[in-house]
């Protein structure tokens, strides 16, 4: 089976990924938040003011009653990389576009609020005569009420370099319009 022009792909890779200490910084936190008694840290044990240097790569899902993930926190510096001229601040998964872009963010987040703990990826963006741009996400599951494991804390380092960002939002653009070109060619 062969790749499509454009593609997104996510894979697992170490929860610390590969190194980063911000990474490692929020991994001991919800390690200690989660306490002796295990289980997943209370959406109020996390303390912004801990993390404010890197709140702007924070993006924290709730699932709601009907099984929805709706985006309750953006970070700035995330949804600046991924908004494009024309497109809606998203406040739902469901909203993210392009289809192939909504379908991978909404199999791994699912699997990410199942997980038992933190999860470590790896996104991967191609788009002919771009950049291939790669960057990493840490999942932390959370939850608003004991038992209800229904939040998820996404950290995206890579979206606090600004170099990274313009070049992130550049190659998705264009992979929202090479998506767009393939469907109405169809």
């Amino acid at each position: 089976m062969s790749r499509p022009a454009a593609f997104i792909e996510s894979i697992q890779i170490p929860v610390d990924l590969e190194g980063h200490p911000a990474a490692r910084r929020l991994l001991d936190w919800w390690s200690n938040a989660c306490g002796d008694g295990g289980g997943r840290p209370l959406k109020r044990a996390f303390d912004p003011v801990s993390f404010a240097p890197l709140l702007g790569a924070f993006i924290l899902v709730e699932r709601d009653a009907h099984g929805g993930l709706r985006l309750r926190i953006k970070g700035e510096r995330i949804f600046a990389t991924y908004t494009v001229p024309g497109m809606d601040d998203p406040t739902d998964v469901r909203e993210l576009k392009p289809l192939p872009y909504r379908e991978l963010v909404t199999r791994d987040y699912g699997q990410a609020m199942a997980a038992d703990g933190p999860l470590g990826w790896r996104v991967t963006l191609s788009v002919p005569h771009q950049p291939v741009v790669s960057y990493r996400r840490l999942t932390l599951p959370m939850e608003n009420a004991p038992g209800a494991a229904d939040l998820l804390l996404v950290f995206n380092p890579d979206a606090l370099e600004p170099g990274f960002r313009r070049l992130t939002s550049q190659v998705f653009s264009a992979f929202i319009a090479a998506y767009e070109s393939d469907s109405k060619a169809l």
